[in-house]
C-alpha cells in the first residue's frame, strides 16, 4: 500500500503480533511477512486511470485526508495543485 503512513500501520501490526507472542500465542512470522506483502485495501490510493492520472481514496477524516494529500505529493510531486 502506498503512503508513508502505511509504514506506521505495518509497524503497529507487527508490534501487536510480537506482544501476542510474548503472551504465549504463537504467530508464524513467515505468514506475517506474506500478509504484509499482500496487504491491500480497495479505494486507498487506488489509481484507476493513468492519463490523466485519477486516484481514488476513501479518506474519511481529517487525518486520512492529510495522509492522502501527503501521498499525492510523494508520488506526483510535479503535478499542479
Amino acid at each position: 500500500m502506498k503512503g508513508n503512513h502505511q509504514f506506521d500501520n505495518a509497524a503497529l501490526a507487527i508490534k501487536a503480533i510480537l506482544l501476542l507472542e510474548k503472551n504465549s500465542l504463537y504467530i508464524d512470522l513467515n505468514q506475517l511477512k506474506r500478509g504484509l506483502q499482500k496487504a491491500q485495501l480497495p479505494l486507498r490510493f487506488e489509481r484507476i486511470k493513468s492519463n490523466p492520472v485519477i486516484v481514488l481514496d476513501g479518506a474519511h477524516n481529517e487525518e486520512s485526508l492529510k495522509a492522502f494529500i501527503d501521498t499525492v505529493q510523494l508520488y506526483y510531486p510535479d503535478r499542479e495543485k
